[in-house]
């Protein structure tokens, strides 16, 4: 609310807010003093605050105007600014009222007239309003009004029905009451064949009668005295006596009903371009052509013509703006129906068809098709909360403007500079590693996000919501194509679109019928996430082989007709697998961009070697040790120490051609075939030795006899002293220093090669 003092506007005024209500009297109090300004309603105060003006003093020599904002002294009247209702007990003091006193005239036990105006004292001119004389009392009696609704329902559905209007239904409190609802019923009585349901039940209680308006208890009127049979919470009315019936509340009997307004409570016509949001206030009034009619507060009316045909009405210009094909249900407008239009309204022409909602749905709720108010959070929850079900149709969350061109990408903000695509790559798993092909088969999720300034969204209740398949065939969509992918493609699996929910909706509109909250564009974030699984070129390094890791890379980048259009910004990358695989450790994954958009995504594969050691390194050096041991042979045994000798070289020949067949093939010689290669030398050299030494093998003549007695030294002949510095010098020296010498290398090279691929990050 928004007041004017000495015209000037008191801008605090605004935190004030009183709920309207209708058909029912409300006093209203302003009292100005000392520069400062209360507001009573009904005798309470509600508000208090500071006068902003440099003039406080009130000069009396203007123009009092009731019913009508004058933008001159005496003048500058507007239609649209004029009081509908009615006035009473206009008073103008010249000294502020005490509470007691405006209480007392608030409850009307007491009636004081203004010493500077007084409208039930002094003259005044009218223009175009009624007078008439009524009892103080008049103003605060409580008054039930209701209306009969000549419709035959169902008891659950005529309470409905009420409660769709704004109302509840109707039951009287005296003899009195029930005596004029019966009267006044009689004019329906064509219409309603089994006369009426009256708004009470004992449900909550048996034999306890209570309203359904205000769950107090009331005065009964039954006919019989079996009221209170079980199975009958509910209230018909007799239309031949006016006295009551009880009834099941599932009874399938169909009645008219009464239906009692709430004073605060209102219809909102929503779809026809009201300027301002009251002008779209609605109530139900009683018979217009024998049926109850919909009374607009400012201008319109709907009311239905003898034919069934619903016609809505301007009042100003005294003419049908737009009319309804009856309901087969023969029912109200309430809800979401289709109007032909007998007028341009909204930019639409004559005979074009306009949607509008009438219900008592408040801005932060949503309109069932029928009526009904829910939680706007429960609209396209996947849950039928309406009762028609139509919280769940149209659950889109996209408005494509007419013009808009999906081959068309949208623009940046930030004028001449490309679109920023947000990027995260998830890498679900590596479903096969091949080391012999150079290849590692991937797969993995692209989630790219976007903002589409063209576009508007509605239904935005959680933090991500979905795009329907029809709205993301008509959406611009970026495309990737990757670059170290073998046969020229990754193997699409599927895609879908969500939009994010980056910021708040825009201010309800007041014509909008759907009752959709809509997000304007920055609001929403697209989020395109798409599906692949491929074979992409790795080219492994096997020089450290078993003790080799690998850097391999996923590289993508724009499609070739929007590359220099696009680009990335926020990159990011998460390993969602197992890190440990059959062969390798995976990790130290990264993403980066370079300067041809082409993002890559590394990581790093660490080998397992236990496999192969026990496999190849352990093997070897057993059949190694076996061709030394035949050094330790006697002489004379060389149909053993040759055989042997020759058989465990075959042996670990064969082993070397099984493991060169396992790896891929390269242009450089691999540490592990080194390792052969000092195997396979160690037992040739052992071969040829044990060929060689029988040429050394001179018969000795005796033995050294030493003084004393002592035994007799051994004379070695010169094969023996070879094969002796042979297995205790030369190949022990040999082998360590290969051994050594591979094992330095082997080592210090692995771990440098690590090191060189610390550069890629841990992935998140």
């Amino acid at each position: 609310m928004l007041g004017f003092y000495q015209s000037n506007i008191q801008w605090s005024f605004r935190e004030f807010k009183n709920p309207r209500v209708m058909h029912t009297w409300q006093h209203y109090c302003h009292v100005f003093t000392s520069g400062k300004y209360a507001i009573y309603i009904d005798g309470d105060l509600k508000y208090r605050g500071q006068v902003s003006s440099s003039r406080l003093e009130v000069t009396f020599n203007g123009t009092v105007v009731l019913g009508q904002e004058q933008d001159a002294v005496g003048g500058g009247f507007i239609a649209t600014e004029m009081f509908r209702g009615r006035m009473a007990q206009y008073n103008i003091w010249d000294r502020p009222l005490p509470h007691q006193e405006i209480q007392g005239m608030a409850t009307c036990s007491r009636q004081h007239h203004g010493n500077i105006l007084s409208s039930d004292v002094h003259d005044g001119d009218f223009f175009n309003v009624a007078t008439e004389d009524v009892s103080m009392e008049t103003f605060c009696q409580d008054l039930q009004q209701y209306i009969i609704i000549p419709a035959n329902l169902a008891f659950s559905d005529a309470a409905s029905f009420c409660q769709r209007t704004g109302s509840v239904m109707y039951t009287p409190d005296s003899a009195a009451s029930n005596s004029e609802l019966h009267r006044r019923g009689q004019t329906f009585v064509d219409s309603c064949t089994y006369f009426l349901w009256l708004g009470v039940t004992d449900e909550a209680e048996e034999g306890v009668w209570r309203s359904l308006a205000t769950n107090d208890t009331v005065e009964t009127f039954f006919e019989r005295k079996d009221a209170n049979a079980p199975n009958t919470n509910c209230v018909s009315m007799i239309q031949v006596s006016g006295m009551w019936y009880p009834e099941s509340c599932t009874s399938k009997s169909l009645r008219c009903f009464p239906c009692e307004a709430r004073p605060s409570s209102f219809m909102l016509l929503r779809g026809l371009c009201f300027p301002a949001g009251y002008m779209r206030s609605f109530e139900i009034l009683d018979s217009k052509n024998g049926t109850p009619f919909f009374h607009g507060l400012y201008g319109y009316n709907m009311y239905r013509s003898p034919d069934g045909t619903w016609n809505l009405f301007d009042s100003e210009e005294s003419q049908v703006v737009a009319k309804l094909p009856p309901a087969p249900s023969g029912l109200y407008p309430i809800g979401t129906h289709h109007w032909q239009l007998m007028r341009p309204v909204c930019d639409h022409p004559v005979g074009s068809t306009i949607t509008t909602g009438l219900s008592t749905c408040e801005d932060d709720q949503f309109m069932c098709s029928n009526g009904d108010c829910i939680s706007r959070l429960s609209r396209c929850d996947t849950l039928d909360d309406c009762v028609d079900q139509s919280d769940e149709e149209d659950c889109g969350t996209i408005t494509i403007p007419e013009n808009y061109r999906r081959h068309k990408l949208p623009k940046n903000n930030t004028k001449g500079q490309p679109l920023l695509l947000v990027a995260h790559i998830e890498v679900l798993r590596f479903v096969q590693i091949k080391d012999t092909q150079n290849a590692v088969s991937i797969e993995f999720y692209t989630h790219l996000y976007w903002q589409d300034f063209r576009i508007t969204y509605r239904n935005l209740h959680r933090k991500t919501s979905a795009i329907t398949k029809d709205e993301m065939e008509r959406l611009w969509r970026p495309i990737l194509e990757f670059s170290n992918v073998m046969s020229g493609q990754a193997k699409f699996l599927k895609a879908f679109m969500t939009v994010d929910k980056k910021g708040e909706a825009l201010p309800p509109d007041i014509n909008q019928a759907k009752m959709d909250w809509v997000y304007p564009s920055s609001s929403g974030l697209l989020h395109l996430s798409s599906h692949y699984t491929g074979r992409f070129v790795c080219v492994f390094n096997m020089f450290y082989y078993p003790f080799d890791t690998q850097r391999c890379l996923l590289a993508m980048h724009p499609a070739a007709t929007i590359r220099d259009f696009v680009g990335f910004a926020n990159i990011s990358v998460a390993y969602r697998g197992e890190e440990i695989l059959a062969s390798y450790t995976v990790g130290g994954f990264r993403v980066h961009m370079t300067s041809d958009s082409t993002m890559k995504v590394e990581f790093l594969l660490t080998r397992q070697p236990m496999t192969t050691v026990m496999s190849v390194f352990i093997p070897t050096m057993m059949l190694v040790a076996i061709g030394y041991s035949t050094l330790h042979l006697d002489l004379a045994l060389m149909q053993v120490r040759l055989p042997v000798s020759l058989t465990t070289l075959l042996v670990l020949y064969t082993l070397f051609n099984q493991t060169s067949s396992s790896l891929p093939k390269t242009a450089y010689v691999k540490l592990i075939d080194v390792w052969f290669f000092l195997c396979i030398c160690t037992l040739f050299v052992i071969i040829l030795f044990h060929v060689f030494v029988q040429k050394f093998d001179v018969p000795v003549a005796g033995n050294i006899v030493h003084v004393g007695g002592a035994k007799p030294a051994p004379r070695y002949t010169s094969a023996q002293r070879a094969l002796q510095i042979m297995r205790s010098r030369l190949v022990p020296l040999l082998l360590l220093v290969c051994l050594v010498a591979f094992w330095s290398t082997m080592v210090v090279g692995s771990n440098r090669q690590r090191n060189a691929s610390q550069g890629v990050d841990g992935g998140s």
